[in-house]
């Protein structure tokens, strides 16, 4: 993991990259003002230094109607309800405690972290706490996700 000077994770931007899910196949887009005028506006992409794919979890729940985060950078709690399963995250001096549905699991400090007062994830943290299966194609600047309800992936489980 490589921070700079300013102890910031080093994320490069995505220039006109699209998230898209697989379930509907369309590239997902969230409502905000540009301008001062309601516009459709695509989530942002940013790679990490090692190539995965990051993301603000915030405009990744505003895109998804059935998904909400609620929590604050003060206290560095949220709480994700998304495909089924309820996600809480404490961000700690010593890294991230993830419990999924009140169970905890392992996530790496490069996988969420808070930066500039917003949640970012990574495509391994999706996967980790959602069982989603991602596919990052640079050539299109793409990232395909396929999120499964949580009662299917138990079935597959």
């Amino acid at each position: 993991m490589r921070i700079s000077s300013d102890g910031e994770l080093v994320l490069t931007p995505v220039d006109g990259a699209y998230i898209i899910t697989v379930a509907d196949g369309k590239t997902l887009y969230y409502e905000t003002l540009v301008d001062g005028q309601p516009a459709l506006v695509k989530p942002e992409l940013w790679l990490n230094e090692t190539g995965a794919p990051v993301m603000a979890l915030a405009q990744l729940t505003d895109c998804l109607d059935s998904w909400t985060l609620m929590g604050s950078s003060a206290d560095g709690l949220y709480a994700l309800n998304a495909c089924g399963y309820t996600v809480s995250i404490h961000l700690k001096a010593d890294g991230p405690e993830v419990l999924v549905d009140g169970e905890a699991i392992t996530v790496p400090a490069e996988d969420v972290f808070l930066q500039n007062d917003t949640l970012y994830v990574t495509d391994a943290f999706l996967h980790a706490a959602l069982k989603a299966d991602t596919v990052y194609d640079a050539d299109e600047k793409s990232l395909v996700v396929s999120f499964k309800d949580k009662s299917v992936a138990e079935a597959q489980d």
